[in-house]
This record gives C-alpha cells, sequence and structure tokens, in this order.
C-alpha cells in the first residue's frame, strides 16, 4: 500500500511541477496517392514511407517497430519493438473483439485487413501490452469516394489482394468496406542449386557460395470487415461486421538437419501442421453530443473464434503402467494431443465520458469477457471463463501552443481461471515539446500490469511449444523514454533512452535457465515461468537526410545495460531505407526506387533435436534487405518487389529456414469516383 501511495504521489508532483505531458504518435489520415514531394511528414522519422498496406505486407514507418517474417511475404508474421524486454506491442482490442490477438491466434497476425497503423506506446490497454497499434478513426465522412485495389502475385505461384472501399451511402450514412485475400494452396519444399546467377553484394561472398533449402508454407485466407456509420443532429451510431476464413499451415519447433556435405540440403523433421481459423463478429455503438462540450460513448462487440490445429507434433507426456486382470503388468507411452479445437467467445465492450474543457478530463473504460472452449483428441470439452477490465481518468491539452501532455490514472482487472480477481493500478503520462532551433523532446511513462492468459494457464500448445503453468503470477511492468529530436526539412536526427522494469517476467523455463539438457522432458523446458525481475537500458539512435531526390534514414538500437540475460531477446538492431524519386511528363508520371532494410541481433530459441530431446539453437544476426520499384500514372500504380534480395541465410525461429530471394509484383488501383 505505502509502495502504491508513493507511486501515484510522484504523479501528482510531476504533474503538479511540470504539466508537460504529450499526446500519443496517431495515424496519418487517410490520402489518395498523390505526387510525391520529398517532404517531411512523420513526427520522428522521414516521409514518404512505404505504402502502409500492400496487398502483401504491412509496413510500419515507426521508430523500434519491426516486422519479423516467417514464410513469404503477409502470411505468419509478427510485430517487434526493437530490443524490448516488455513483449510486442498488440493490436488495438477493438479490431476483432477480442484483446492479444497477436498471442492468442497461433497464425499470429496472417491475412489480416487493416487501415494505415499508429503506434500509441503510452495508452493503457486491457493486459499490459506493450503500446498499442491502433487503426485511423473510423466513421469519417468521406467528401471524395475511395476505392483503393492492391493486387500482387508472387512470382512462384500465390495471389494477394487488398481492397479498402469507403462511400457516402446518403448524406448522413458512410459505409467502409475491408477485404483481405491470400491464397498460397501448397506447402512444399524447395531447393536452390548450389551455384546461383543472381548477384549477391556483400563483403566476403559471392554468389556461388549461396546455397538454399528452406519449405513454402500454405496459406489461404479471407478477411471481410464492413462498417456502417449514421450521423445524425446531436451524435452517430455505426455498426460492424468481421469475417475471417483461414487455413494455413506452419511448421513445428523441430529442428531443420543440414547436410554436412551439402548444406542446401535440409531434412524436416515433421510435416507441416495445418490451423484453420474461422472467425464471426459482430458489433455495433453509439456517441452523443448532449452539449457542446460534452461527449457520451459506449460500444458493444459479439465474436466467436474457432481454431482448429491437426497433425500437431507428436510430444511426448508421459508412461502409464498397469496391470490386467491376469496379473500382467504393461506400461503405455501417453502423448499430448495432435488435434485440438480452441473456441474464444468473446464480448468486448467500451463506455467514455469526455469534457471539452481545459485538460480536456474524460473517464474511460474497457472490458473483455472471455470463454474458451478446449477441445483434445478424446473430444473432451473444458470450458475456463476470464474477464478483465480497465478504466482511468484521462487529461490532454496543449499549452503554450508547443506543449501537449496527457495522463491517464487508473486500475486494472482480472478475474482469473482459478477463482481468483486481481486489482492493480496503472497509470500513464507522456509530453511532447516543441523546442526553438528546430528542437523537440519527448518523455513518457507508463506502469500497468500483465496478467497470465488462459493459454499460459489452462492450455498446452503442441504446435509452436508452450506448456501451461497454473500458479503464474502476474507481470508488474515500469517504462521510462526520453528522447529529442532536430528535424527540418533536409535533415532530422533524434536520440532517445529507454529504461524499462518487470517484476515476475513470464517466460519459457529454458529462457529463465538459459540452458537445457538434452535429457530433460520437452513439456518441463517448455513450461511458462516466472522470473523475479529484469530491468534494461537501451538507447536509440536516429538519423534522416535528403539529397536533391534522394532520402536515406537509418535507425540503430542497443541495450546499454540488462540485469538479466534473455537469451530470446536481442540487444542490437538496426533499420533504415534508401528512397529516390522524381516525376516525369508534367507531373504525370511518378518512379521511385526503395531499399529497406532490418538487421536483426543474436538470440536463442529452443529446438527438438534429431534424438528427440530439447537443445538451444542459435540464431543468428542477419540483415533482411528489400528492394521495390514503382511506377505511377495518375491514380494507378505498378510495382516490384524482391524481397531478401541480400541472400540471407537467416532463421528467424527453429523449425524455419531461409526463404531465399522472394519476388512479387503487383498493382495499385485508386478510382476517384
Amino acid at each position: 500500500m505505502t509502495s502504491l501511495i508513493s507511486r501515484l504521489s510522484s504523479l501528482v508532483l510531476i504533474f503538479l511541477a511540470t504539466s508537460l505531458f504529450a499526446e500519443p504518435i496517431k495515424p496519418d489520415p487517410y490520402n489518395l496517392p498523390k505526387a510525391q514531394d520529398s517532404v517531411y511528414k512523420t513526427p520522428w522519422g522521414i516521409d514518404p514511407a512505404p505504402r502502409e498496406t500492400d496487398a502483401g505486407r504491412w509496413v510500419l514507418p515507426l521508430r523500434g517497430l519491426m516486422q519479423r517474417t516467417y514464410d513469404i511475404s503477409g502470411q505468419k508474421s509478427e510485430w517487434l519493438l526493437g530490443t524490448s524486454i516488455l513483449g510486442a506491442p498488440e493490436l488495438e482490442a477493438d479490431f476483432l473483439g477480442m484483446g492479444s490477438i497477436q498471442t492468442r491466434y497461433p497464425s499470429k497476425l496472417a491475412g489480416l485487413f487493416t487501415t494505415r497503423l499508429g503506434y500509441d506506446a503510452t495508452t493503457l490497454g486491457l493486459n499490459g501490452e506493450n503500446g498499442i497499434l491502433t487503426e485511423e478513426r473510423k466513421g469519417v465522412p468521406v467528401d471524395t469516394p475511395v476505392t483503393d485495389l492492391n493486387w500482387e502475385r508472387p512470382a512462384f505461384g500465390g495471389n494477394a489482394l487488398r481492397l479498402d472501399f469507403r462511400r457516402l451511402v446518403t448524406d448522413s450514412v458512410s459505409l467502409e468496406f475491408g477485404l483481405a485475400s491470400h491464397s498460397d494452396v501448397d506447402s512444399k519444399e524447395y531447393s536452390y542449386q548450389n551455384v546461383t546467377h543472381s548477384p549477391y553484394f556483400s563483403m566476403g561472398r559471392d554468389s556461388t557460395q549461396i546455397p538454399f533449402g528452406g519449405r513454402n508454407i500454405a496459406m489461404n485466407s479471407m478477411h471481410i470487415q464492413p462498417i456502417l456509420t449514421w450521423r445524425f443532429g446531436f451524435g452517430k451510431a455505426f455498426a460492424k461486421l468481421n469475417y475471417i476464413n483461414l487455413r494455413n499451415a506452419d511448421n513445428t519447433n523441430h529442428k531443420v538437419l543440414l547436410d554436412t556435405l551439402d548444406k542446401a540440403v535440409r531434412t524436416f523433421q515433421t510435416d507441416p501442421y495445418v490451423i484453420e481459423t474461422h472467425t464471426f463478429g459482430y458489433g455495433g455503438g453509439v456517441e452523443f453530443y448532449p452539449t457542446r462540450k460534452l461527449t457520451l460513448s459506449t460500444d458493444f462487440q459479439y465474436t466467436e473464434h474457432e481454431i482448429f490445429e491437426d497433425s500437431l507434433g507428436r510430444i511426448f507426456k508421459k508412461t502409464h503402467e498397469y496391470t490386467d486382470t491376469s496379473g500382467r503388468q504393461f506400461v503405455d507411452t501417453l502423448f499430448y494431443d495432435t488435434v485440438r479445437t480452441t473456441n474464444y467467445q468473446s464480448m468486448l465492450g467500451n463506455f467514455g465520458i469526455a469534457y471539452h474543457t481545459i485538460f480536456n478530463p474524460a473517464i474511460k473504460f474497457k472490458y473483455e469477457f472471455l470463454n474458451t472452449d478446449n477441445t483434445g483428441d478424446n473430444d473432451t470439452t473444458r470450458t475456463y471463463y476470464q474477464d478483465r477490465e480497465v478504466g482511468y481518468l484521462e487529461l490532454k491539452d496543449t499549452l503554450w501552443n508547443n506543449v501537449l501532455f496527457r495522463t491517464q490514472t487508473g486500475l486494472q482487472r482480472n478475474s482469473s481461471l482459478l477463482d481468483k480477481v486481481d486489482y492493480a493500478p496503472a497509470y500513464s503520462a507522456d509530453v511532447l515539446a516543441f523546442l526553438p532551433y528546430h528542437l523537440r523532446a519527448s518523455a513518457g511513462w507508463r506502469h500497468d500490469n500483465k496478467f497470465p492468459d488462459v493459454g499460459q494457464i489452462k492450455i498446452n500448445e503442441t504446435g509452436r511449444l508452450a506448456f501451461a503453468r497454473k500458479d503464474l503470477e502476474y507481470e508488474e511492468r515500469d517504462r521510462y523514454t526520453m528522447n529529442l529530436g532536430y528535424q527540418q526539412r533536409e535533415v532530422f536526427y533524434g536520440i532517445g533512452l529507454r529504461y524499462e522494469n518487470v517484476d515476475n517476467l513470464i517466460k519459457p523455463r529454458w529462457v529463465k535457465h538459459g540452458t537445457v539438457d538434452s535429457t530433460e522432458a520437452i513439456d518441463d523446458v517448455y513450461t511458462w515461468t516466472n522470473i523475479d525481475n529484469v530491468n534494461s537500458l537501451d538507447w536509440i539512435l536516429q538519423v534522416g537526410f535528403r539529397l536533391g531526390n534522394w532520402k536515406f534514414y537509418l535507425e540503430r538500437g542497443e541495450t546499454l545495460d540488462r540485469s538479466f540475460k534473455l537469451i530470446d531477446t536481442p540487444e542490437l538492431y538496426y533499420k533504415g531505407s534508401i528512397h529516390w524519386q522524381n516525376r516525369f511528363v508534367s507531373d504525370r508520371l511518378g518512379v521511385s526506387v526503395r531499399v529497406d532494410w532490418q538487421w536483426f541481433g543474436e538470440r536463442y530459441d529452443c529446438t527438438i533435436g534429431e534424438h528427440g530431446g530439447p537443445e538451444l539453437e542459435l540464431m543468428k544476426k542477419y540483415l533482411a534487405l528489400d528492394f521495390e520499384a514503382r511506377m505511377q500514372i495518375l491514380s494507378f500504380e505498378l510495382y516490384t518487389r524482391i524481397e531478401n534480395f541480400n541472400h540471407s541465410i537467416y532463421m528467424p525461429a527453429s523449425g524455419y529456414t531461409p526463404e531465399g530471394l522472394r519476388f512479387a509484383y503487383g498493382i495499385v488501383w485508386s478510382f476517384r469516383n
């Protein structure tokens, strides 16, 4: 109790002493493609960035955010936050009517439709997310109709399609229709010859030293999201649907065996397992303006997420000894389920009241009720109930026309599967100040809590291995950031510090111990556990500048000090881009060439070796280099992309292999009526 009072007192004193906190980085509003003018737009980087959602991929041009891919672009992938120890950021819960999508969906973010995303690092979420990825605001009236169509085809098969359709149905009713579809029918192994003739740019190696072998992962998906918004005299109402049908293959944790003589020969110990996801949800909400300054809002969504997994890894569980009626003794070997169905029934809602005056006070409340049905090989279904709530008071405003601040102070509640209810304080504050001499400074602070999820307490995962533990404690997390930047039209640079501290960090047991013994049981090594305390100090450097039609950007993040060695978390990363653009034929023809890269530092993953025992596997540092060329004619764009252009022989996780070169071409067509 004393600790809580001390923290709240510190928050109040900081607010009264400085009144300097800031709003989050918000997503840019939607704009039809237009002539690229080489101006800086983004708060902490250079612009224009890659298109936010081509048919085959996401692009998040935000500080610290990176994307790790496991297969061809647009399929299984996850967002990372550089060297952070607090885990990955999450999509806002309102997106699919359920929180922790990246954690609860085994296919992670495969096949999902989103609009342009922003990143809010300090807002309070349902379950201590490491920042929230927010879509641009829905239901905004559209003066000019939008039909943004993206189609993409990889060179060796498959298709990807994305449609963003926005129209005014009447003067007061607008329709937003989003669709994302991927099709890649077969899971099959592939290999490159030992001698390739593609150019390779790297000191000390040439193209004759690049053997490849791997596995293409099948995925067929469809995500449809219509939203209808009605605006009336003193408010608005909306209704939305979500439909997802996804069939995705994935690799288990089993180690890929390399031939000692021919490195192009790779042997997979298991076939891919199958993930089928069927999601259907509906919801709606209203927003009222009783007076000019008062806003009342509420919404609710109900969604069913059925996840079926087949051909899972055959993992030893235990032996069962028994004696029959004749006195003979027998020993049976038992294994974990190889077929499982998980059905989430989620009920998500929000309530808010805001008054637009000095400091713009607002009370916000979000809740999630989750019923989970888990069915295994023997068709026995177990049902679990869990609910979470977060409520807080928010203050935000702009002072002296150049200082923006925001504070959130509230409480999290978690009703766990163990007949236990936890309450924990949560609060955050951030500030952005525009200083003289083109300088800008920001600072942020977030304290929240991450409670164990139903899967970590009750469900054993034998695809990508993870085993439940009932007595997990919830994490208590703190995150502090400070950033200073200099920004003009021609040049930008910034430097930042981030300090993170977490008690009871939830990690697999092999991460806590930092080593494994090949004789240990698989389910013991991969069991979730708590690490008492971990803190980390990191710094981030950003540099961007323009030379004529060229733009350059480089970002570097590194851990300066970490109290506990987390072998699954890198301590160094780089990301950046080189971009050339120009316009011809009286500005009717736009041409651009871009190279983007991400450099991931070393880390370890746990795998299952050739003899069936666990072992640590080094995920070597690697550079993911992508090339893109575009031609824009009025509202029509044609592009081609070469991903992994540098032939990086990388493994994103155990069980996967280098993907080789990935070729794709596509069109983007934005209709103006």
